[in-house]
């Protein structure tokens, strides 16, 4: 029972110095006319972040690229699983680039309610 719990410990703390050295990657501002504000440590990664996979640059808090990501990448969306990957993609070679965000909508599969919960994590056009 012993070498379980302590299985479980070391599985925890691996995963915590993962998930630190992560965050540790992905520089942080501090925005002094926020000071009050809990909120206003955000993430400021620069373009060399911005050109990672997007997982990469989901840790930073820098969101998908509706013109750059690919299907899979395009997954870490919430409510976007491969099927609307792909439309968004058919989309976007079809049509051209999206040149604002709310373009989404035209997206087969995609309605209000599911591009108002995308919205946050989308980088703005």
């Amino acid at each position: 029972m012993k070498s379980v719990h302590h299985r479980i410990i070391a599985a925890a703390i691996t995963l915590f110095v993962i998930v630190a050295t992560a965050l540790l990657r992905c520089p942080q501002t501090f925005h002094p006319s926020d000071e009050d504000k809990p909120d206003s440590v955000k993430p400021s990664c620069g373009p060399t972040v911005r050109q990672e996979p997007a997982s990469r640059r989901h840790l930073c808090g820098v969101g998908v690229d509706l013109n750059r990501d690919n299907e899979m990448e395009l997954q870490y969306l919430p409510g976007i699983g491969s099927e609307r990957a792909r439309a968004i993609v058919q989309y976007r070679e079809f049509h051209g680039p999206f040149e604002d965000v709310e373009e989404l909508i035209r997206v087969p599969g995609i309605g209000p309610k599911l591009l108002a919960n995308v919205q946050p994590f989308i980088e703005p056009i």
